[in-house]
């Protein structure tokens, strides 16, 4: 089980980290780009709720594949563990949504 838990660990908070950084990106490109509508739309009560609203997103995401009950792997040497590729479709998917996470983040 404790493959279990650290590949969990891998796969949340480096999707978390990456929805931090585009929560980021996109405020910053909110408030310089289009200051206006930065002004009247984003406010402090949204961004208090951004953080907790990441994680949740990050949780259910990272726990798909444990309620669906499908093992994580010990991969070569045997001191990191990640999702099967067995398991394509989810291991897809989170490559996919990193992908574009980090290329939006990068534009």
């Amino acid at each position: 089980r404790v493959c279990t838990y650290f590949a969990f660990s891998m796969t949340f908070f480096s999707l978390a980290t990456m929805l931090m950084l585009f929560a980021m990106a996109l405020e910053r490109y909110l408030a310089i780009g289009h200051p206006y509508f930065y002004q009247r739309w984003i406010t402090h009560r949204g961004g208090l709720a951004v953080l907790p609203a990441i994680y949740t997103v990050s949780l259910l995401f990272c726990s798909l594949p444990l309620l669906d009950h499908q093992d994580y792997v010990q991969y070569c040497p045997g001191t990191w563990c990640f999702i099967g590729h067995e398991q394509s479709t989810y291991l897809r998917l989170y490559a996919t949504l990193l992908l574009l996470l980090i290329i939006a983040v990068l534009a």
